[in-house]
Parts: C-alpha cells; sequence; structure tokens
C-alpha cells in the first residue's frame, strides 16, 4: 500500500515522535511510504527515519508578517501538498496536527483519497483561534477518520464532526537493551522532568515548587530534558530564586531512558496535555511519577497512590507536597515505581 504522511515538521516533540515511529513501522510491514513536511530540506528530521522512506521537504515553514501574509503562505502549502500529493499517488493519507490537518483536507478534497487526521493534544485546553476553529469544524467532516488520544478529545470532537471518531492512546516506549542505567538503591537525589518548554507544560510551576524544597532537600537537583521557546524565561527564574546550581537544561535527548533511568523521581506539571509520552516512557522505566490532574483524561494513566501521585493543576503547594513527600521517602518511592511499568501493559 502507498501511505502518504504529513506533518509541519519532524523536529522535537510528541506527536513528531509517534509519527516517526509509525513511518518506520509501516516500512519495516512493506509497505511505500512517502513524507512530506512544510520545512525545508536543510532542517534534518530529528527522529530517525528508515531509509526508504521518501522524503519531501516543501521549504514552507516561512513566518507570516500578518494575516494576508499568512493568508497567501497557507494558499502556497495547500498548491504544494496538492502537487506532492499527485507525485506519491498515495492510497491513504495520514496527517498531524490540526493546521496541517486542516491544509491536508482541503489539498486533497477533490482527488478521492481517504484522509485520516490525528490530534495531538486536549482541544477544549488548547485554542486555535476562530478562522482555524470554523476551517477545522467544515473540513474534518471529509476526513475518513479522525483519531484522538483519549474519550475527553473524542467527546469535543463529536459534538462538532460527523467524521468517524477514534480514539488511539500514544505508544508507550519501552527502554531498550542497555539503555536503562543500573537499577537505583533509593539513595539518589535526582528529579527529572520531560518536555517542550513551552506554557502548557508547566515548567515554571515545577521550579517554583523546587524552590520550596530547597533547604529541606538540600542536595537534590533537578534536570529538565526539551527545549522550546520559554527556555530562558525559566533559565532566569531558576537564577532570581538562587537554584541556577540545582536545575540543570540539558535540552533535548533522542534517546531519554538513560537519563530516566538514573533518576528518583519524575514530575510532570503540565497545565494540559493531549496523552502524555514523556510521563508514560517514565513509567516504563520504572519510575515513581507525580502528574497535574489536568483533567480527568490523565486518570487513563495514573491510579492515585497506585502507581503514582496525582495532584491539582497550577496548584504549586501541592505540588511541592507531593514531591516532599517522595523526596523525603526512599520506601514510598520504591513502592509506586514497583507498579508504573504496568503502564506497559
Amino acid at each position: 500500500m502507498r501511505l502518504t504522511f504529513v506533518i509541519y515538521s519532524l523536529q522535537a516533540g510528541g506527536a513528531e515522535r509517534v509519527m516517526s515511529m509509525l513511518v518506520n513501522a509501516f516500512v519495516a510491514a512493506g509497505h511505500e511510504v512517502s513524507l512530506i513536511v512544510m520545512t525545508d530540506s536543510t532542517q534534518r528530521p530529528f527522529y530517525e527515519l528508515d531509509a526508504a522512506v521518501r522524503y519531501l521537504p516543501l521549504g514552507l515553514d516561512r513566518v507570516s508578517a500578518g494575516p494576508f501574509a499568512a493568508a497567501g503562505n497557507n494558499l502556497k502549502r495547500l498548491a504544494a501538498i496538492r502537487k506532492a500529493m499527485r507525485q506519491c499517488r498515495p492510497e491513504v493519507v495520514i496527517s498531524f496536527l490540526t493546521q496541517t490537518n486542516i491544509l491536508v483536507l482541503f489539498a486533497t478534497r477533490m482527488m478521492r483519497v481517504p484522509v485520516i487526521v490525528c490530534e495531538h493534544t486536549d482541544p477544549w485546553s488548547c485554542p486555535i483561534g476562530r478562522g482555524w476553529g470554523f476551517l477545522r469544524r467544515r473540513s474534518y467532516r471529509w476526513a475518513r477518520r479522525i483519531v484522538v488520544l483519549n474519550e475527553r478529545a473524542r467527546a469535543f470532537f463529536a459534538k462538532q464532526t460527523r467524521g468517524a471518531i477514534v480514539v488511539v492512546p500514544n505508544p508507550v516506549v519501552r527502554p531498550g537493551h542497555g539503555q536503562l542505567a543500573p537499577a537505583r538503591d533509593g539513595a539518589g537525589r535526582t528529579v527529572v522532568a520531560m518536555g517542550r518548554l513551552s506554557e502548557e507544560k508547566g515548567f515554571d510551576l515545577l521550579i517554583a515548587a523546587f524552590a520550596r524544597l530547597r533547604k529541606k532537600h538540600a542536595g537534590w537537583r533537578l534536570v529538565l530534558l526539551g527545549d522550546g521557546p520559554l527556555r530562558e524565561t525559566l533559565v532566569a527564574m531558576a537564577g532570581r530564586l538562587g537554584l541556577a546550581g540545582d536545575i540543570e537544561f540539558r535540552g533535548t535527548i533522542q534517546h531519554p531512558a538513560a537519563v530516566l533511568g538514573q533518576a528518583d523521581l519524575f514530575v510532570a506539571p503540565s497545565r494540559f496535555e493531549g496523552f502524555p509520552m514523556a510521563l508514560c516512557e517514565a513509567m516504563a522505566c520504572g519510575l515513581p511519577v507525580i502528574s497535574t490532574q489536568y483533567s480527568d483524561a490523565v486518570r487513563e494513566i495514573i491510579r492515585d497512590g497506585e502507581n503514582g501521585i496525582l495532584v491539582p493543576a497550577e496548584d504549586v503547594a501541592a505540588l511541592a507536597a507531593a514531591m516532599d513527600r517522595l523526596m523525603s521517602s526512599p520506601r514510598e518511592r520504591k513502592r509506586l515505581a514497583a507498579r508504573a511499568p504496568e503502564i506497559t501493559e
């Protein structure tokens, strides 16, 4: 089967990682796979792609100076996507992320090719603007399938579209052989968090909570994996709070299991999420975890007090209290860690 995938870029991110995994898996299964991205050929994918993947960078990831320029750029993207589709002659198109999904649905409107669109955030909490919202409601009706991460997202789209909605959670990436460090003995002092350094991930809340624990838990350090638009803001915040020597900004790494395997506690402080791959990966690595309960969807992952700890979203005091509880008790960390890998089931 000829499959064509479309995404804005293949830089570091949860949706991008899932797409790269799918692309490689379909190639391994013997399918002919093309991948269309808006970036140009100088921006290589962060995630590894099978050599058999036909990679088609369109070079149309430019920043628009205003609404008229944005409209013009999107018309160019529509034309370029349509031209690329003619080259690929797909039997099925799979698109990721909202704006790209909309462009793909309009570009393929008269091509009689089934399109699957994939949403990878919480649509209730992630506004896309009135214009894009109108286009999404109109175009998603044309999709053969709308793939969402949880039942909460299904409820959102069920009210807006007539398309067939399917819930497919993100995969749990099990650590490969030799990727994990030796087993933790409970005596370490490292808290780790992972994700894009952006507003919705709530790393400012985590830094504020960590600051409250500095005196009581001297010697502990916080390691942040990821990059994003708030990196400099978060670095400055750490400096203002006197934590510059206690917080390490590692940036984005392709294989985080080694770092996760050396940590003693994982914290996911998100304001909102779709289905957090980072949290699941940490649990798969056998880490005790704390997560904010930004919606009921997170209960599909964590059973509070059994395989992790849940705290209210955007509540720094509650987050600090949960961290204090686990940082103070190697036994409690070990108990939660023992159940965490069950997420892989």
